[in-house]
């Protein structure tokens, strides 16, 4: 309990004083570099097999970014951060990782049996709204 209200009064401290808010900024442009490097070397060793697991684990940097995400998000509370417009247009940014996921969908895909590769595709795409469904806080339509 005491170590409870010993962090609490820190936090405190730290949200007014607004090293929280620099804390989330730097964390933010930490993990956008991360992801960005992560799907680089997902691409190279979806080209070349092996060539990236056999020096470092995508798996240890994917958890690394999992648990950067969870902290950011755990900072945002604590300093107040609040995110309430939604994006209206869809950037360049997003047609290009919809490019990106086309492009590794179509490589991993090949040698599937023809007909499972409708089916592979139905189910990504229903698990991703459902994802998206419930991380976006949207409301049901």
């Amino acid at each position: 309990m005491e170590i409870k209200i010993f962090f609490a009064r820190y936090l405190d401290r730290f949200a007014r004083e607004g090293y929280l808010a620099l804390a989330y900024a730097l964390l933010l442009e930490i993990l956008a570099i991360g992801f960005v490097v992560f799907a680089g070397l997902f691409t190279l060793e979806t080209l070349l097999p092996t060539y990236i697991t056999a020096r470092l684990s995508l798996a240890k940097l994917f958890f690394l970014l999992l648990l950067s995400v969870f902290l950011l998000i755990a900072i945002g509370k604590s300093a107040g951060i609040r995110f309430t417009e939604k994006p209206k247009k869809i950037g360049f940014l997003l047609w290009g990782a919809c490019v990106w996921g086309v492009g590794l969908s179509a490589l991993s895909l090949y040698k599937f049996p023809l007909w499972s590769i409708p089916l592979l595709l139905i189910l990504f795409a229903a698990i991703s709204h459902l994802f998206w469904k419930l991380f976006s806080g949207e409301e049901k339509d």
